[in-house]
């Protein structure tokens, strides 16, 4: 039977062997003696000296060489120092005289490059890194590494390319000289200011209502002027919203979408290449500059109408760690494990490690890159509890000085990973890092009801208890979860789970359509006039639906397809949500930025009515089935009314789920 030895730490080796054997350890000529030790899984061999970096130690066991494969040592802090380069150095480097090629691959036995058949040796020049240079004009030529460890060679993708062929197919060769663009820079908008709006590309344009001529690619992003029954869709009536910044889903290289003919649907939380635009949003596939200037283009223009551009990023794990570059061209470095096994936290087999140095910059370095090239505003992080709370820090301080007032928030979920809790961008370390946001689930939970097995009723939906919930939620969650409203990002729906109009539908089906557009008013208005940052989900301002699919992230355009008759047949709701994003933008007392400003809110219990009073607003929520009488102090003057509500000078009437704002 075939014995396995794992190099696991500077001074220990471990292997499947229960019982001690032959075994010799040497490196450089010099045999190192060890003691055996059993273990769970095998045996320990306790070396009397650290080994060398500078080379692999060779095992012989019963007499016979086997392969010492590199394993946990990789986490080791002077492993990971000693084979820590300059990244910016690392990629392909194109001259019309030649190319210039650096791959990392730290110990490989030897790493070439494969230019469209033609195979180049690469030098190994240290720190791990290999480099070569072939001549000619190679623009546009096709390439992978090929790298050989363990006498295996495998052919690998270039993490740092900017381009490559469908599907993963292999990276390609540009001239970053051509992929500088003319930009239009918005200047930052103050956080509080900030309305969010979750946009999948796909989604956008993939419905038969959508009267465009592209369809589920980035150019339908830049169509002007669509109508359906003489009502605005499409970016323009996006600019009509009043959002600020639209919240794309993933948008680097999916590995489970047929690229040319977008045969399959993903949100795109498969990452296969972080380096790498999607090329299913493209219009032009077969040129390798598209995957660049056509998502910086569409960014471009629209920064030119007003719209801002958050990316949503994937640095919790991979779709397969089979194909992923990084772990081909020097495994187990960079996945979390607990003992032998890959960490899950994710839910998805595989955990990044993002506290790896290696690894830590290389994210840093992707999240640079969109921000340099393609002029993004912010990022939002998918599973942000699974990264470590200096690799975002790291983030946060490098994009600063590129772009102050740059966005950064994510989900800040206590996941079942490798890493200790207090090391992880949770919620629960929330005040550690006051200049991040964090998806606000408590807002969502009180307000809509939970997920899962219960799906109880939310407040908004008529389920009056937790009214101290409901004040804290209104404030911001400050008292409890943030420092200041602005780390609250509060929410209804998003891609995950139900959309609210489906929960209604499912909870209660028994009401009639206008019932159940006057509860979607009524938690648009908890959304959009509680303080923090409010986020959109697309379509759920004319009461979106995905047929009651909970989890959609592999459904068909059918279920996922925006309907823009919808937004047609809801623009009553579509005119409110308009009305109150107006409301939000035009008083401050709306969009409060301390914590010390929050804790000044007062509230009044009127039967099943909560009243809030904010600076020199007055707002009142009907939550319940039973239309209220207010009787005001003095004299106050209406500014918002859901079309139910009345008012005369010292009373206001406010009918079932709906709400008044009042101004002294």
């Amino acid at each position: 039977m075939q014995q396995h030895f794992f190099w696991d730490g500077p001074s220990l080796i471990r292997t499947d062997l229960a019982e001690p054997a032959e075994v010799v350890i040497s490196q450089n000529g010099k045999v190192i003696p060890f003691r055996f030790q059993p273990a769970e899984e095998g045996g320990e061999i306790i070396l009397e000296e650290d080994l060398s970096l500078e080379t692999l130690p060779n095992v012989a066991c019963n007499g016979s060489p086997v392969t010492l494969t590199l394993r946990f040592i990789t986490h080791d802090p002077l492993f990971e120092e000693t084979f820590l380069p300059d990244l910016s150095l690392l990629g392909s480097f194109y001259r019309p005289e030649g190319t210039l090629f650096r791959v990392y691959a730290p110990l490989a036995e030897k790493a070439e490059v494969e230019v469209e058949g033609e195979v180049t040796p690469l030098a190994d020049c240290g720190q791990g890194v290999f480099a070569g240079f072939v001549a000619g004009d190679l623009e546009g030529k096709s390439y992978h590494y090929r790298v050989t460890r363990y006498h295996e060679t495998k052919e690998v993708l270039d993490p740092f390319a900017y381009s490559s062929l469908l599907d993963s197919a292999a990276s390609v060769i540009i001239d970053e000289r051509k992929i500088h663009y003319l930009k239009r820079t918005l200047p930052a908008l103050p956080k509080e200011d900030v309305i969010l709006y979750e946009l999948s590309v796909r989604d956008f344009s993939a419905s038969r209502s959508w009267p465009g001529r592209s369809r589920r690619r980035f150019a339908a992003l830049q169509e002007e002027d669509l109508q359906l029954q003489g009502l605005p869709v499409g970016i323009d009536y996006l600019r009509s919203l009043g959002v600020t910044h639209l919240q794309f889903l993933p948008l680097t290289d999916f590995a489970t979408v047929d690229e040319k003919y977008a045969l399959h649907y993903n949100w795109g939380y498969d990452p296969v290449q972080y380096n790498v635009i999607e090329g299913s949003y493209l219009t032009d596939q077969e040129d390798p500059y598209a995957r660049i200037l056509e998502w910086a283009d569409t960014v471009r223009y629209l920064h030119e109408r007003g719209l801002r551009v958050t990316m949503d990023v994937v640095f919790n794990h991979v779709y397969d760690k089979t194909p992923f570059a990084l772990d081909e061209l020097l495994p187990y470095a960079f996945f979390r494990y607990q003992g032998t096994k890959r960490s899950n936290g994710a839910f998805c087999g595989n955990e990044l490690r993002t506290e790896s140095l290696f690894l830590r910059a290389y994210i840093v370095a992707m999240c640079r890159r969109y921000v340099e090239l393609f002029d993004i505003d912010g990022l939002r992080f998918d599973l942000m509890g699974l990264i470590d709370i200096d690799t975002m820090k790291e983030i946060a301080a490098t994009i600063e000085e590129i772009k102050p007032g740059f966005l950064i928030y994510g989900e800040g979920w206590s996941m079942p990973g490798a890493l200790p809790e207090e090391a992880c961008t949770t919620l629960n370390n929330a005040k550690e890092m006051p200049s991040f946001s964090f998806f606000n689930d408590r807002f969502r939970n009180i307000l809509r009801g939970e997920e899962g097995g219960a799906n109880r009723f939310g407040f908004a939906m008529g389920d009056l208890h937790d009214e101290e919930q409901v004040y804290e939620a209104l404030r911001g969650s400050c008292s409890e979860l943030f420092d200041s409203p602005l780390q609250s990002l509060n929410y209804l729906e998003c891609h995950d789970n139900r959309t609210y109009a489906d929960k209604l539908q499912l909870l209660s089906p028994e009401d009639d359509e206008e019932r159940r557009k006057e509860k979607v008013k009524l938690a648009l208005g908890f959304l959009l006039l509680s303080e923090g940052i409010p986020f959109l989900h697309a379509g759920q301002e004319f009461l979106r639906s995905k047929n009651g699919e909970e989890n959609s992230y592999r459904s068909p355009d059918r279920i996922n397809a925006l309907d823009w008759r919808l937004r047609v047949h809801n623009d009553d709701v579509v005119n409110y949500t308009r009305e109150l994003i107006a409301l939000r933008k035009e008083y401050p007392e709306l969009r409060l930025k301390t914590k010390e400003e929050c804790e000044e809110i007062a509230f009044s219990r009127y039967y099943e009515m909560v009243v809030m009073e904010v600076g020199r607003l007055l707002i009142l929520f009907n939550p319940c089935s039973f239309t209220h009488i207010y009787p005001l102090e003095r004299p106050m003057e209406l500014v918002f009314q859901e079309e139910r509500c009345s008012i005369r000078t010292d009373l206001v009437e406010i009918s079932p789920f709906s709400l008044a704002v009042l101004r002294k």
